[in-house]
Order: structure tokens, then sequence, then C-alpha cells
């Protein structure tokens, strides 16, 4: 396998050396949080496995949607690859309006990546230390509990909406621009539940916000004792995942490569511990064809979750 996967390398190195281009990533995020993260770990393990250049793209803003345009719009020679989070592929389709529909007509499913905890968080003060805590509280107050997220459709937006079907619970959005804005929000008392993952890593871990339940449908790594929301609703469990899409372009040669190359270094220690303890994320691959039956599962579920909570398609 060792020696076949060099063989195969070399003839793609080769290719984009004759083509004189590199692996240019697209993430749909500012530097920084769990994206960027992402992105920048693939771009280190195709550098060593490949041995060529990788460049890695920053397009964020409307929720993702101009980073997807901008991969579909890329030259077949700057053989784009597109590194998002599941909203991204499969929640964004439900809420813009997109020349096609389906996350795989985008791109070519190429890796699934891995997973990140999500929490949802209250300040260290908040008088509610468990997620029944907390719902009691909004059930019997005199007006609605207000939680933050990075914007609307978000996968924060669609889980506590849901969560708020189900508990009873009445609850209102206050979208921000992003995570980190919606952590500041809870900082400051401008609302009192948010629910993320790597951008509020650094105030968990200094005690100014605390975690009362993870939405993934396993423990968390990094808090095993944190209970998760499906204990009390089953029916509520989310990994938010991250993966890789490759230009519809892109041959087969190139798409085989690239995924063994990312099987072989996501496996190594280095990768796992760091994207584990700088952004909660468990990296775990899977191959484009489990890839893409996660594309089709997911994009089915969320779209029935969009219709129940009545969020219509618009322009990003």
């Amino acid at each position: 396998m060792t020696k076949i996967l060099l063989l195969v390398c070399l003839f793609v190195k080769c290719a984009l050396a004759t083509a004189g281009s590199s692996i240019n990533i697209i993430v749909p995020s500012t530097p920084g949080g769990a994206p960027d993260l992402v992105a920048r770990a693939v771009g280190e393990v195709l550098r060593a496995k490949l041995q060529v250049e990788v460049l890695v793209q920053h397009v964020p803003g409307a929720n993702g949607e101009l980073a997807v345009r901008s991969f579909m719009r890329a030259s077949p020679e700057s053989n784009a690859l597109l590194v998002a989070q599941d909203s991204v592929l499969v929640i964004n389709p439900h809420l813009y309006q997109r020349d096609v529909s389906l996350p795989q007509q985008v791109g070519k499913p190429l890796a699934y990546l891995g997973y990140n905890d999500s929490y949802l968080l209250l300040r260290t003060d908040h008088s509610a230390n468990s997620l029944e805590d907390l719902l009691r509280l909004a059930r019997h107050a005199d007006k609605p509990l207000f939680y933050g997220t990075g914007g609307t459709g978000s996968l924060a937006h669609l889980v506590a909406e849901e969560l708020s079907l189900v508990s009873g619970s009445t609850m209102l959005h206050v979208p921000y621009k992003s995570n980190s804005e919606a952590l500041v929000g809870l900082l400051r008392g401008d609302v009192e539940m948010i629910i993320s993952g790597s951008a509020a890593l650094p105030m968990l871990r200094s005690q100014r916000v605390k975690a009362v339940a993870v939405i993934g449908s396993e423990p968390s790594k990094l808090i095993p004792t944190l209970p998760q929301v499906s204990d009390s609703y089953p029916g509520i469990a989310f990994n938010p995942w991250f993966g890789v899409l490759a230009q519809q372009s892109a041959s087969p040669t190139f798409i085989k490569t690239v995924s063994a190359a990312l099987q072989s270094g996501w496996q190594e220690p280095a990768v796992q511990v760091n994207l584990l303890e700088q952004g909660g994320i468990t990296a775990r691959y899977l191959p484009p064809q489990e890839f893409l039956r996660i594309l089709k599962k997911d994009h089915a579920r969320y779209g029935q979750l969009t219709q129940r909570l009545s969020l219509q398609k618009a322009n990003p």
C-alpha cells in the first residue's frame, strides 16, 4: 500500500509541477477557529505526504457562501480544495439561493475529517448549573431566554430552536456575525446562552464561562464528565464535522492520491493531539464514498429541520 501510494503521489507531484501550480485550499473563515485549524492541518499533511506547495486562502463572509462561490469558480488548474464545516455544505443549501442544490454538486467528496465538540455555554455567575436547571428557569421566566449564535441558519441556531421546541422553553435568537462575537455578547450579559466549540475553549479553560451540556452523540473527549443534551432529549445529537471537496474537474487519480495522503497523515498522533487540544476536534478520516453517504444523510436531515422551523431561502 505504501509503495502504491508513493508511486501515485510521485505521478501527481509531476503533474502539478508540469502545470506549474500548487494545491489551493479555500476555507470559509478568517484565520483562527476550527475551520482554519483543520485547513492548516490538511495543508501540512499534503505538503509532507505529496511534497507539493499548498496554499491556504481564507474567504469569509455570507455564512460561508462566498467561499463556496470562490471554490466553484476556481480554474481547474488551481487544484482547489474546499475545506469546510458541515453547516456550509449541508445546511446552507436549504437557506441560500445557489446554482446547485446538493453538496456533491458543489464538488467531489474527497474525505471526511472528523468533528468537534460544541457546548451549551453560560456565564460562570449564571444560577443554572445544568441543562435542566436552565430550561426550568426558561419555562418559568417572565421573558424569553436570549441566546446568541454565529448567525441565522448556523448549526447552533438550529440546535437551540429544536431544543426550544422539544423542551417547551421560550427562547429568542440573537444572531451575531461570528461565534467569537456571540461569545463576547455572552460575557457582556447581552445573551444568557450560546452554543459554541473551539472559539470558546480559552474562556472555558480560564473559567470565564461554564458548559452545562455537549450537543454531540458521543461524550466530549476534553470534558468526558459533561452531560450530553441527548441524555435528556434523544433527538438532539449533532456532531459538527469537517470535510474536503475537490473540484468537479478533479481527476480520479488526484482524488485517490489526496485522499490517501490525508488518510495516512490523519492517523499520526501529532495531528490528532494538536486538533484535539487546540480546537476540541476529534480527527477521524473517512474515504470519499463514506463522506458522500454522510453528505446525503445530513443534507436530508437538515432539510427536514429547516422546514420544521419555517426557515426560508434568501440571497447570501
